[in-house]
């Protein structure tokens, strides 16, 4: 289908901004046809199936008006090919927006080797990877592209498979020092070879260090961030130092451990945030999260899944750090798991919040709550989950 669609005579071709590669090539994919090993790479099979769609795609790439594309997303359950990231770089060097996810096989060592510097690349999405190449490859990335990317989106697949893969690769003796030991590793020793370029003086590199003034902190000017089973342990430090805290205004963070630390260092720059939109899967008691809500205003977008609340009063001191953002939030969803929403926080939301989008799911005490009030909830759209 792909190559009948490279048919020279197609034209529309040239109109082409973005490209998205969705599928699952495994099982019945890889049946009946020989996989192709390379040599020198270690457990790196590809199904023919998978090679050849990279050839057609390096193919597209080439055909497209040389910088038109703007976005390239793989989403696809084994790992994406160097040879069309070459093919990105060399004819698609404007593009804004790289969206990888990796299935866990090995990336080609030859592609941490590569160069990957982009003229304008703003949003950087690395997905699933739990692999030492993977890792190193996602550095190279922000080493070379830091400067101008705005939105990062980060997510690990398996920590533990990532540990074995680093220690095989360089030795347990990189898990020792910093709250970090070779029987309890945490991500910080990866975070730091991921971001290295960051974490450099810019007097060490003399002139290359560009327009940053000698001795001012490296810092990637992110509006948007989103972490996803990252183990955040002892990782506040280091976030708040490379991520210029100020420009951020959208956060996410979904099954990432010791989340409290990274809440806690942002709540201690309660005058300085500007974030708009926070999502937060929540899966410790809500103190740090209440201590962050309620450290800064200006809040817009409101998403919160709460899985640890034990009591009513818990789930009450969470629904008044909401309410400290009344003059501006407009989208709140609260998924309270099995624990009640009472008739007097629907109340206060009804008279004290002017929502566009109200979401809520949890127990039900009163069969009456959502028209507790003569007059219905103020907002566009209203979800109710009541179990």
């Amino acid at each position: 289908m792909l190559s009948c669609f490279l048919y020279e005579h197609n034209s529309g071709i040239e109109h082409i901004r973005r490209i998205t590669v969705r599928g699952h090539w495994n099982g019945g994919y890889q049946q009946g046809s020989e996989p192709i090993h390379r040599a020198g790479i270690k457990n790196d099979i590809f199904s023919p199936a998978v090679v050849n769609t990279c050839l057609l795609l390096g193919i597209l790439l080439e055909r497209i008006p040389r910088g038109a594309l703007e976005h390239f997303i793989w989403d696809v359950d084994v790992s994406f090919s160097w040879r069309v990231m070459e093919k990105l770089m060399k004819y698609q060097p404007n593009i804004q927006s790289l969206d990888l996810y990796d299935g866990n096989y090995t990336f080609d060592r030859q592609w941490s080797e590569s160069t990957f510097r982009f003229a304008n690349l703003k949003n950087l999405c690395w997905q699933n990877f739990a692999r030492y190449d993977s890792m190193m490859s996602f550095g190279r990335l922000i080493d070379l592209n830091w400067q101008t990317i705005t939105a990062l989106t980060f997510s690990l697949s398996n920590f533990e498979q990532l540990v074995e893969d680093m220690i095989c690769h360089d030795g347990a003796s990189i898990f020792n020092g910093e709250g970090s030991t070779e029987e309890s590793p945490t991500f910080l020793p990866i975070a730091k070879r991921i971001f290295k370029k960051l974490l450099e003086k810019p007097e060490d590199e003399g002139a290359s260090s560009g327009s940053l003034v000698p001795g001012r902190k490296r810092q990637m000017k992110l509006k948007d961030l989103a972490l996803w089973d990252i183990p955040l342990a002892d990782m506040a430090p280091l976030l708040t130092q490379i991520i210029d805290v100020p420009s951020l205004t959208y956060l996410t963070m979904r099954g990432c451990s010791s989340a409290d630390q990274l809440l806690n260092a942002l709540a201690g720059k309660g005058d300085s945030l500007n974030i708009k939109t926070f999502d937060m899967q929540y899966k410790t008691q809500p103190q740090g999260l209440v201590q962050f809500v309620q450290s800064f205003k200006g809040l817009k977008n409101l998403y919160l899944l709460l899985e640890c609340i034990e009591n009513a009063e818990e789930l009450q001191n969470v629904f008044d750090s909401v309410f400290h953002h009344a003059d501006s939030l407009r989208r709140l969803v609260i998924d309270a798991k099995e624990h009640y929403l009472s008739a007097e926080n629907i109340a206060r939301i009804r008279s004290d919040l002017k929502l566009w989008e109200l979401g809520l799911c949890g127990e039900n005490a009163d069969p009456d709550w959502v028209s507790f009030s003569p007059s219905p909830i103020p907002c566009a759209e209203l979800t109710t989950n009541r179990r």
